[in-house]
């Protein structure tokens, strides 16, 4: 009997179609708003454009003017006017944005968070970069957001000009009395400032959040506890970085600088080898430490669309439910936040995972959008820190001397082999994950 498989070859290119044109979602063929969202965006970034001040003029006078003529706070103001002004330095990016319409203001301003202080060589080299990560790579996919974005930024800066990035970074010495502020406030109640870097803020967050906990107490009240030496807090802290180097990320915190690199060195009390994580498969339905280690590492925030749940607040989550023989391995693991696990788990919302972490939500109207891991073990922020690129290996191997033609060895017997001396390969830099206590 001959069977008809028309059908299939019509569904096979239609989904070969599907996958060949990738896109971002708020600019998606599917997506009846596209146009407004590109003429938005388009129209802010020609109004701030325009509102770039002098560079001799009086910046308190500026950021007044464009405040209310925009109905802008000053502080946005301030923000989307140097996003407007990196932008002008990074003529690549400046032209896509234009071409695309896809970026609004505040994304831009992360752009110029990541950057801020950069020599205009290493912008230079960053312009083709950051164009390749704002160019979709999958169907109907979800911007970066903050963290994504900031993320990437910084591993190309640690990459690029590590020594121009230690320098910015370094930490002025302050007078006692402006490390901390204290404001009181009318109705009778006063504010604290203080100003830490982002893994000693992150290190202080965890251990009020960790007193609270204990204590059953809020974190207002958790943090005068700790002032009084009325309890104690014991956290643990996760950490990302090369076989036998230094950690290069915490987990909450981001890329850290050199000097708190050596600091948390000293601190590790427990290492894991991530090495084969990526694709060990356990038959119980909880992951392994290792495992589990890898998918926050890898996913960074909860993998919803939008969401910037920090991927340590999140479950893990099985794309494919355990009881309906889903396996657990790292290609059907993913960080939910517990909102998000519930949305999936009551059915409102259908997920599916590439092997290489890329996710596909699907929802009830038939909309589907795609979201890309964003850690410190995704492939855009580890392959310029923790691997070698080809580029530079070919360069290696140019520049290696031709080794002398050996002697051939005596009739009827093998050629000994000589041990292969030890070498730092990919293998031996893969990233482990380190927790401290």
């Amino acid at each position: 009997m001959r069977r008809d498989y028309s059908a299939f070859d019509r569904l096979a290119a239609e989904i070969r179609e599907f996958l060949d044109h990738p896109e971002w979602a708020c600019l998606g063929s599917d997506n009846p708003y596209a146009e407004h969202v590109r003429g938005i965006n388009l129209a802010a970034l020609e109004m701030w454009r325009g509102l770039l001040p002098k560079d001799d003029n009086d910046i308190d006078t500026v950021l007044q003017i464009a405040a209310t003529m925009t109905a802008e706070t000053l502080g946005r103001t301030r923000r989307y006017l140097h996003a407007a002004a990196t932008l002008e330095e990074l003529p690549q990016l400046l032209h896509q944005v234009r071409a695309r319409g896809h970026l609004n203001m505040e994304r831009l301003s992360f752009v110029h968070a990541g950057l801020a202080g950069v020599p205009k060589e290493i912008l230079e080299r960053l312009d083709p970069l950051l164009c390749e990560f704002f160019t979709a790579t999958e169907k109907r996919q979800v911007l970066p957001g903050e963290t994504a974005i900031k993320n990437f930024i910084r591993a190309q800066l640690l990459d690029l000009c590590p020594e121009v990035l230690e320098k910015q970074e370094e930490e002025k010495p302050a007078p006692e009395t402006d490390a901390v502020r204290v404001r009181a406030n009318a109705d009778g109640s006063g504010r604290i400032n203080i100003s830490l870097t982002h893994d000693e803020a992150h290190e202080l967050h965890k251990i009020i959040q960790s007193v609270a906990r204990k204590e059953e107490v809020s974190a207002k009240e958790a943090l005068l506890m700790l002032a009084r030496k009325q309890t104690k807090a014991k956290i643990v802290l996760t950490l990302w970085g090369p076989q036998h180097g230094e950690p290069e990320y915490l987990h909450g915190a981001g890329f850290m600088k050199k000097s708190s690199q050596l600091l948390w060195k000293d601190r590790i009390t427990h290492t894991l080898d991530l090495r084969g994580a990526d694709s060990a498969v356990r038959e119980a339905y909880d992951p392994t430490p290792e495992q589990a280690a890898y998918v926050r590492g890898r996913d960074g925030t909860c993998r919803a669309p939008g969401c910037q749940v920090s991927a340590e607040e999140c479950d893990l989550d099985h794309v494919i439910e355990y009881d309906l023989g889903g396996v657990t391995t790292a290609s059907n693991l993913q960080c939910l936040c517990r909102k998000h696990h519930n949305q999936k788990s009551d059915g409102r919302i259908r997920v599916f995972m590439h092997h290489r972490g890329t996710c596909q939500w699907f929802y009830p109207n038939g909309r589907m959008v795609s979201t890309q891991p964003c850690g410190p073990l995704a492939a855009p922020a580890k392959r310029p820190r923790w691997g070698r690129e080809w580029r530079s290996t070919r360069t290696r191997m140019e520049m290696r001397p031709k080794p002398p033609k050996k002697k051939p060895g005596p009739k009827g017997g093998a050629a000994r082999k000589s041990k292969p001396k030890s070498s730092r390969n990919a293998s031996s830099a893969s990233p482990r994950e380190r927790s401290n206590r």
